[in-house]
């Protein structure tokens, strides 16, 4: 009786375990962020916390001045202030990883996708990594998805490659992508020995012109300029 009791408690833990590994959690929340959730007929709206679970098929949703991040498998979704994602299916053997952000800008560093891909959509767009860090931004009324890359590639439309230090931008799914450098407008700093990445007068002007973009202030601090009502990134914000 013993035996099959320990055994039972092993495939029950063991069960538990796989779903865990299966799903994010919240790892970091600001303001209110909301969940819609698959297994529930995403009929009710539920406001997250820190340590909560997200699964695939759920959807995120931040208000003004809100965002949350979410950890899976050391990758980070991180979804800005007044941003819809959807989360398709998280990533593992045999199974691409896809999001779609609805509105607004999410943020993501993906790290042990293995064999698989990962794919990060808007309504216009069709963005394919197999690990890098890069955002993608959604503005549902110009119908215009725009991507930058922090790091490695990023494959747009399944024939354009933007890679570290570019941008990509596609409107209302027209075939022509717009590509952006941003040499001269995000840059490295040092003072007093520490290393800083900051956004450089000239992206004033890109984002009054892009507004979406402004997501990146979370992180690259404006430097010699100011922008109002930016949330700052709990762990890579200057």
């Amino acid at each position: 009786m013993n035996k099959i009791f320990m055994v039972l408690s092993f495939l029950l833990v063991s069960t538990v375990l796989a779903d865990a590994s299966d799903s994010a959690f919240v790892s970091f929340v600001k303001g209110k962020v909301y969940v819609s959730s698959a297994s529930k007929g995403k009929a009710k709206w539920k406001q997250i916390k820190k340590g909560d679970v997200i699964n695939s098929g759920d959807t995120i949703k931040t208000g003004n001045g809100s965002m949350a991040t979410l950890i899976y498998k050391e990758s980070e979704f991180k979804i800005q202030p007044n941003s819809d994602l959807v989360i398709e299916s998280l990533y593992k053997k045999n199974t691409d990883g896809k999001v779609k952000v609805e509105k607004g800008s999410a943020w993501f560093k993906i790290k042990n996708l293995g064999g698989s891909k990962f794919f990060s959509n808007t309504p216009v767009s069709v963005a394919a990594v197999r690990g890098t860090a890069f955002a993608t931004t959604y503005s549902p009324k110009e119908k215009r998805s725009m991507n930058c890359v922090c790091e490695g590639s990023v494959e747009i439309q399944g024939k354009e490659v933007i890679r570290k230090g570019t941008g990509g931008m596609v409107v209302g799914g027209k075939p022509e992508i717009g590509k952006t450098s941003y040499k001269d407008l995000i840059s490295k700093i040092e003072n007093n020995g520490k290393t800083s990445v900051v956004a450089m007068p000239a992206f004033k002007d890109y984002v009054t012109k892009f507004p979406e973009m402004k997501s990146c202030l979370s992180c690259h601090t404006p430097k010699g300029w100011t922008w109002k009502g930016v949330a700052k990134d709990d762990k890579y914000g200057n």
